[in-house]
């Protein structure tokens, strides 16, 4: 073939996606800032064809908002230039959910493209492009036909990027899927660069060819536009223009297709088996696989293994009731908006450190189990299992108003408190981690001062190196456990407020982590659960035993210290509760009050009043929990809870006891 007479057949998807809970005002931020001017200009351009995916979520939002959209969208679609694609309704990771989830989110979508353009979308949309081998054995349960992953997963199973060319056929279990690699190349380029480094790029590549050559572009739409300075450079200053212009003027050598389109005209390039992987950046920021989020954020286990369980009930629910059918179709809608993925993991953007992503995640759960309770007539239960899959056993004591999830071997903790009437995770709390990215922050301070100087291009989210406030690195501290409630202490008595805040105490011995041994019993309403442990203390056994009641909306804790040995041990004992909620009277700065009865914490926003009883009356520490996390605009500090610490000063002699009580009382 001569040089002349060979052709390059270029697919471009744009996916756009907003989660479930995010603010009203990002969604409407998103639209005009990205997926209309994206679309002002594309119209302009007749052959110009492009796959586009919108998650449900999204779409729901725009059939709501901005129902003219959806109607240019109709007619771009009878017109054959664009495609829609599908996927999983609301945005899940497809292999972190029950496969019975992902085909269920899959048709859900499908069913609603049906509805608005009148066709059988073909194609699927990965989530973060995270594939793992189970892929086209959902995708073919679910009557899809293709996705899109990056060509760092044909890497990764040997294949050199800068030579894939076409489709692949994938197959699991004799179920096959066509799986198209996305170049990084052009990610990096488009549309960070002229554009006629793009085409010379797409020439260059077709020249190593002896035939024809097809390239697949996939990218966020949100980089078109919503990303840090992107929408002067790709709008004001007209780089979609003179890019579809640049495709336009080179239409000679280069084709465009839909996906669907290339599939229908050309066969597989060949077969693969790719490893499971992501794109490079999430690679990076999972260790190698995403699950890994799972271990390194024990706040995200909590949330999959708790969809998982409600999954599970749910399903098992329907094999034993034919009825409730409207009721189930609810169930499953709430569960499927719990699974929305950006909330499970942190890398780029805020992801798991934003606060109003994780509680939609437990609103959204948590509507679910309550009709699920509805119908098991279960609201009074204790129940005991290794409920998040780490090798130890927890305790979950539910009651009409709430529910709370115990770990006993881990300090007897409260991990999760439910608030069923308000669907609200009280104790949906996240610690303070190392990042890799709070190395570079001098580095990105400096140069976020001299950005103010200079005028600077356009990058990449993962090339942007800025912050969007100075003196973060005074807010680094690291946090010894997740910041669960009801976790113990034993400090050293000269710990003073600022030590506990900053994460540098002492503990005499390491309470918040030890194992404690339970007893347990319930009548029809009160649930009673006693736990102890002995530590060694200057050589002295102090056992500790705490008896928690749960009672309609009261939590009533009892302490017991004794001294077993033969002289008096010094310390300083508290409790600690971590609420995800926010006093401006608390939650501005560390504080402490001493010779403290009574606490309340006023959340007006949630309308959640939490009312804390001390006797004898002891000493409480209090102080906004931060993190300093990445997002897509650069680093920022994060509030995320606040912290109480209910202590007392002890002094125990020889086989003496002291007595504590604590209520919480949720109004």
């Amino acid at each position: 073939m001569q040089e002349q007479d060979k052709k390059l057949n270029l697919l471009i998807a744009i996916h756009c996606h907003q989660p479930v809970s995010n603010f009203p005002g990002v969604f409407q931020d998103a639209f005009e800032r990205a997926y209309l001017p994206f679309l002002n200009v594309f119209e302009e351009f007749s052959n110009i064809k492009i796959s586009f995916h919108f998650s449900g979520s999204l779409l729901d939002w725009l059939i709501q908002k901005h129902p003219e959209f959806i109607e240019r969208l109709k007619l771009l679609v009878k017109e054959r230039r664009i495609e829609i694609i599908g996927g999983g309704y609301f945005e899940p990771i497809l292999t972190m959910i029950p496969s019975r989830d992902a085909v269920g989110q899959i048709a859900m979508l499908k069913k609603k493209i049906k509805e608005l353009f009148g066709y059988n979308c073909r194609g699927v949309w990965l989530a973060e492009r995270v594939w793992e081998p189970k892929i086209p054995f959902i995708l073919e349960e679910s009557g899809s036909e293709f996705t899109i992953v990056d060509d760092y997963h044909f890497r990764r199973s040997g294949k050199d990027p800068e030579r894939l060319n076409g489709y692949y056929l994938c197959e699991e279990e004799l179920k096959t899927a066509f799986v198209f690699g996305g170049s990084e190349k052009l990610r990096y380029l488009i549309p960070f660069r002229l554009p006629d480094e793009s085409i010379s790029y797409l020439k260059n590549r077709l020249s190593l060819e002896s035939g024809d050559l097809t390239i697949t572009f996939a990218d966020d739409g949100e980089k078109f536009g919503l990303w840090p300075g992107t929408n002067k450079w790709v709008y004001r200053e007209k780089w979609l223009k003179n890019f579809f212009t640049a495709l336009e003027e080179n239409r000679d050598w280069i084709n465009m297709f839909t996906f669907s389109e290339f599939i229908d005209k050309f066969e597989p390039t060949d077969r693969v088996y790719l490893s499971c992987g992501s794109y490079r950046e999430m690679q990076e920021w999972s260790g190698g696989f995403f699950r890994n989020f799972f271990v390194k954020y024990p706040e995200a286990n909590n949330m999959q293994k708790k969809m998982f369980l409600i999954s599970n009930r749910l399903n098992e629910l329907q094999k034993k009731h034919s009825s409730h059918r409207d009721k189930f179709a609810l169930i499953k809608k709430y569960l499927y908006m719990g699974q929305f993925n950006d909330a499970y993991w942190h890398g780029m953007f805020g992801g798991l450190y934003s606060n109003h992503l994780r509680s939609g995640v437990y609103e959204h759960l948590i509507k679910a189990e309550n009709l699920i309770e509805e119908i098991e007539k279960s609201h009074e239960i204790i129940s005991q299992g290794d409920f998040d899959k780490d090798g130890r056993e927890e305790l979950i004591v539910s009651n009409k108003r709430m529910k709370l999830y115990f770990r006993p071997g881990e300090g007897a903790t409260i991990s999760e408190w439910d608030d069923k009437v308000r669907c609200l995770n009280l104790t949906n709390a996240v610690s303070r981690k190392f990042e890799h990215y709070h190395k570079q922050l001098n580095e990105k301070l400096h140069y976020s001062f001299k950005k103010k100087e200079k005028n600077i291009d356009p990058k990449s989210i993962q090339d942007q190196n800025s912050t969007k406030e100075l003196e973060l690195d005074k807010f680094l501290f690291y946090d010894r456990y997740p910041r669960y409630s009801l976790r113990d202490y034993l400090l050293d008595p000269d710990t003073k407020l600022n030590d506990f805040y900053r994460c540098t105490f002492k503990e005499i011995v390491k309470l918040g982590a030890a194992s404690y041994e339970l007893k347990h019993s319930s009548d029809h309403k009160k649930k009673i659960l006693e736990f102890s442990v002995k530590e060694i203390i200057d050589m002295c056994v102090v056992k500790l035993t705490k008896i928690v009641s749960v009672l309609d909306n009261l939590v009533s804790v009892d302490y017991c210290l004794e001294n077993f040995g033969a002289k008096e041990v010094t310390f300083i004992f508290g409790t600690e509760f971590n609420l995800s909620l926010y006093d401006s009277e608390f939650c501005t700065a560390a504080n402490e009050e001493e010779s403290v009865s009574n606490f309340t914490v006023n959340d007006l926003w949630k309308g959640v009043k939490i009312d804390f009883s001390l006797k004898p009356e002891g000493r409480i520490w209090y102080f906004p929990v931060e993190t300093v996390s990445d997002s897509e605009s650069g680093l920022e500090k994060t509030y995320q809870e606040l912290c109480t610490f209910f202590n007392w000063p002890v002094s125990l002699g020889q086989n003496a006891q002291l007595k504590l009580n604590l209520k919480v009382k949720l109004a």
